[in-house]
């Protein structure tokens, strides 16, 4: 997020885009054909240097732009003016001089906000400096329930695989688990083992993991309450995320460096230095993302000079 961003939506040749929209939207499967599959299969990159940009107009909004999500036909966001700005990804063919055009506008929180979560289609949870969690109804336009048990700005949130829990960070250096409905939130559990800003979080069936500003990363289980790994990766932690399967987890520290950890050993098992050490010093190169399958495919992003 940036503000005015550039958003692009990315899909395979074999795949128009309406057809993808429609795909997802019905729980059919989506993504190239067969033989696309088996040359990616031999050769992951093939299937990332098939895949072909489609620019959205820069988002308008009056602030920064502070967080960004998306089902299969919006794209949501989120900025320091307190607005929740929703635009279609795919328009119809007779709309395509407005791509990009904003389609609908709430003013959600005076103050500012700082992060989005789909939870389900038209329903989000939104974080932002005024220390609440919000779930908000799209289509309706109002929240549907709030809550302010943090102490300090809500940094990120993330709903678990399983779409049952919703995981929300937080500069007070908490971490808070919610079970939520589609009208309610409930904080279920809090755990306050980091001991600086939380910089990203994320959770799976019965684990939470999280990493901070200083570099620290955490992983909890939900049942018993308390942390099952613990490490320092030097510096600040950018995002991280958690496989389906609880057996791997995945960190992008401030370096560039991607780690991965086997969970049935607690071992460090992959290290990757996206970007040379020099690249990051000397000309400003910096990651803030990750995508990962926990299978062949990586995907990082961010900014360079």
């Amino acid at each position: 997020p940036a503000n005015a961003a550039n958003v692009h939506t990315y899909h395979l040749p074999s795949t128009s885009p309406a057809t993808a929209a429609a795909a997802v939207s019905s729980g059919a499967p989506t993504g190239p054909t067969s033989a696309v599959r088996k040359a990616a299969a031999q050769d992951p990159w093939k299937a990332l240097r098939a895949l072909r940009p489609r620019p959205l107009a820069k988002i308008v909004a009056t602030g920064e732009v502070t967080g960004v999500t998306c089902c299969a036909s919006n794209l949501y966001s989120v900025a320091s003016d307190g607005c929740l700005r929703i635009f279609p990804i795919f328009p119809d063919a007779e709309e395509e001089e407005g791509l990009g055009r904003q389609r609908r506008n709430f003013r959600v929180s005076p103050m500012p906000l700082s992060c989005v979560e789909l939870l389900q289609p038209e329903l989000l949870a939104i974080g932002g400096l005024d220390n609440r969690v919000t779930l908000y109804s799209s289509s309706r336009g109002s929240a549907l329930a709030q809550s302010q048990v943090h102490a300090d700005t809500v940094t990120c949130l993330k709903v678990s695989s399983c779409r049952q829990l919703l995981v929300s960070g937080s500069r007070d250096q908490s971490v808070r688990v919610w079970r939520w409905t589609s009208a309610s939130l409930r904080n279920e559990e809090t755990f306050d083992d980091l001991q600086q800003p939380v910089t990203c979080a994320s959770a799976d069936e019965n684990l939470v993991l999280a990493g901070a500003s200083d570099g620290q990363m955490v992983l909890w289980d939900i049942r018993s309450g308390e942390p099952v790994l613990e490490r320092e990766l030097g510096c600040e932690v950018l995002a991280c995320d958690l496989n389906l399967g609880k057996t791997s987890a995945v960190a992008l520290d401030a370096t560039g460096v991607v780690r991965f950890w086997d969970l049935r050993r607690n071992c460090e098992s992959v290290r990757l230095p996206v970007i040379p050490s020099t690249a990051t010093s000397e000309r400003g190169t910096s990651m803030s993302s990750l995508l990962t399958d926990f299978g062949q495919n990586l995907i990082v992003g961010g900014q360079t000079p």
